[in-house]
């Protein structure tokens, strides 16, 4: 019987050769079998908290003070717009309501701007705008487009500013607007020559 074993052993050798070169499956761990949930990043476009966001602001701006309450400021800037040389009227009662004065508004057509906040903080020009329901920027005034044939001009005390909408108005500012093109006016004096120092008296007529 042992030659029969060894015959049966030599034909079955190749087999447990090729049994014993086969590499072993991993065992996954305990750790590696259970579900494993980490953190997903996910790129979110530029958001600002609403803290200090302008809906933030237009929502302050567009709510009246209730009467009685405490000013803790109280401005008077004054504004002239003149739209192709002609005077722009600023309607009375901008920001006055029934349910009592938004922080920003009007009592005439004077210009003159009042700041009654109880909120001591800056208050812009774009703010006095926004409450008025009008159009200030670059590229648009009071609906009409910016240009080259209609420029936007903007001083403030006297001096030329480029702020717009972004100035931070002050009690007593002086400021005016122009828009487009302005009549020529023809100068005239009381006198046909000057020198440093005197006075004279200076008009002007718009010529068509």
């Amino acid at each position: 019987m042992f030659p029969y074993f060894q015959s049966a052993l030599q034909a079955i050798r190749p087999w447990l050769a090729s049994v014993q070169r086969r590499p072993k499956p991993r065992q996954q761990s305990r750790q590696q079998r259970s579900l494993s949930f980490g953190p997903i990043l996910e790129l979110l476009e530029d958001r600002t908290l609403l803290s200090g966001t302008p809906g933030a602001l237009d929502a302050f701006l567009l709510t009246p003070v209730p009467d009685g309450s405490s000013i803790a400021m109280h401005l008077h800037p004054h504004l002239s717009i003149l739209v192709n040389g002609q005077d722009q009227v600023i309607s009375a009662n901008i920001g006055v309501e029934a349910s009592g004065d938004l922080p920003m508004h009007t009592h005439d057509d004077s210009g003159t701007i009042h700041i009654e906040s109880p909120v001591a903080q800056d208050f812009t020009l774009q703010n006095f705008f926004t409450v008025w329901g009008q159009s200030f920027s670059s590229k648009n005034f009071l609906g009409n487009p910016v240009n080259a044939g209609h420029p936007l001009v903007m001083t403030v005390n006297g001096q030329v500013s480029s702020a717009l909408g972004s100035l931070v108005l002050h009690d007593l500012d002086n400021i005016v607007i122009q828009y487009g093109s302005a009549p020529t006016a023809a100068v005239h004096t009381d006198q046909t020559s000057y020198w440093p120092g005197s006075t004279i008296a200076i008009s002007g007529t718009a010529s068509s």
